[in-house]
């Protein structure tokens, strides 16, 4: 163009696939279907265990009747969530092709501008004299451009808001099974199903957490590689199943290498690691054996006295932990397990004469991470133990050392 004639406007379409929705929609038919047999096979026969005597009848039936609950609230959802997808793919598409429209009905209206400026005689005459031909084929073509501008705006922002209800109905829909329409949501569900139907999730639980301690442990990663794999499994740390696998397969060993690992994590001041062990430390569960894996785990010495490397590194991934273990919060640290801790971080202080982990390579954490022994104070008088106050006596009976400048 030139400046005889402006420009036309741009007329975008609406983002979406309407008929990748469809796809979608056409997936989500298929589970409600499925979830449709699964509740009526539940409602019928099944529910009364046939073959089931005693105790194990009564308890087959508790658990097909939760099943069967969980079924007819996930269909439910399910459906919701197809209808509102189906719709918002007949919005979509509709908008496209009135979007299509407009940009037709554009070309044509240039098109006939063209025409009529083509039987002007001089045309560049007629522009620069303004003349009333001339004047007259361009106040047209605007007239038609500021109402295809008004039109196209309504369809997108129609198509915007529907949007944002097809997203509210979807995020409703995955609350069902513990969602929140976000990343994570399959370690989320995991967690949600496992409480609902423990003869199930209890195994698949313990699973996924001996994976994890399989993969931290076995695996050669980087950093924000790490982070992704525990973010994805925060949502469960908290399970106790999920928490015993995981220490049990990590042992001393692998939780001090984590220790470890996490004083050179550069992700940040707060990362996904230490509230995977925060959560998992206060959450597993205890045997009565005095060779429970889990208890040695918690009663584990991971700092000495007189090393002179490995501890000052797991010294500082302590720190890590206890930023993230918030006193009374599901799954934190438990106050024995920060006794102990602090017991140890205060034995190597005096052995060293210099802070617990001021040996260690820093990181980008918070100043409050780079003394371990007085985050176990914080978390010990926060938590209302006792023990707080005698740790922080014998830490002022034996003297802290300065602050040394940090770094090796």
């Amino acid at each position: 163009m030139n400046v005889v004639v402006p420009d036309p406007v741009p007329l975008h379409m609406p983002p979406g696939d309407a008929d990748a929705l469809r796809e979608v929609v056409s997936d989500v038919a298929g589970a409600g279907f499925h979830l449709t047999v699964l509740s009526r096979e539940l409602a019928g026969p099944a529910a009364a265990a046939p073959g089931w005597l005693g105790d194990d009848a009564r308890a087959a039936v508790t658990q097909v009747g939760q099943v069967a609950a969980l079924a007819g609230e996930v269909l439910s959802a399910v459906l919701a969530a197809m209808n509102r997808l189906s719709a918002h793919a007949d919005r979509l598409h509709e908008a496209r092709r009135q979007v299509a429209a407009l940009r037709r009905e554009q070309d044509d209206d240039f098109a006939a501008a063209w025409t009529r400026l083509s039987r002007i005689d001089n045309l560049r005459l007629a522009v620069s004299t303004q003349a009333p031909e001339w004047v007259g084929v361009i106040e047209n073509l605007q007239a038609g451009e500021d109402s295809r501008v008004r039109r196209h705006a309504a369809l997108l922002e129609a198509v915007a808001d529907d949007a944002a209800a097809t997203a509210r109905v979807l995020e409703e829909s995955c609350a069902v099974v513990g969602g929140r329409g976000a990343r994570g949501d399959d370690a989320r569900a995991v967690a949600y199903l496992a409480a609902r139907l423990p003869s199930w999730g209890d195994g698949e639980l313990a699973a996924r957490g001996r994976a994890l301690a399989d993969a931290l442990i076995g695996t050669s990663m980087r950093p924000a590689e790490r982070q992704a794999l525990s973010e994805r499994a925060l949502p469960m740390s908290s399970e106790a199943a999920f928490a015993t696998a995981l220490l049990t397969e990590l042992g001393v060993e692998g939780v001090a290498a984590l220790l470890g690992t996490l004083s050179y994590d550069d992700v940040g001041p707060r990362t996904a690691l230490a509230d995977v062990l925060a959560a998992a430390l206060g959450s597993a569960a205890i045997s009565g054996h005095t060779q429970d894996p889990v208890r040695l785990v918690l009663t584990g010495t991971y700092v000495h006295p007189g090393d002179d490397g490995p501890s000052d590194d797991i010294a500082r991934g302590m720190a890590a932990v206890l930023a993230a273990a918030t006193p009374g919060r599901p799954g934190g640290l438990r106050l024995d397990t920060v006794a102990t801790w602090g017991r140890q971080l205060l034995r190597r202080e005096r052995a060293q004469g210099v802070f617990a982990g001021a040996g260690a390579v820093p990181t980008d954490g918070a100043p409050r991470t780079l003394d371990p022994a007085a985050l176990v104070i914080d978390v010990l008088a926060a938590g209302g133990d006792q023990r707080g106050r005698c740790v922080a006596r014998r830490q002022r009976e034996l003297g802290r050392p300065p602050r040394p400048t940090l770094g090796r």
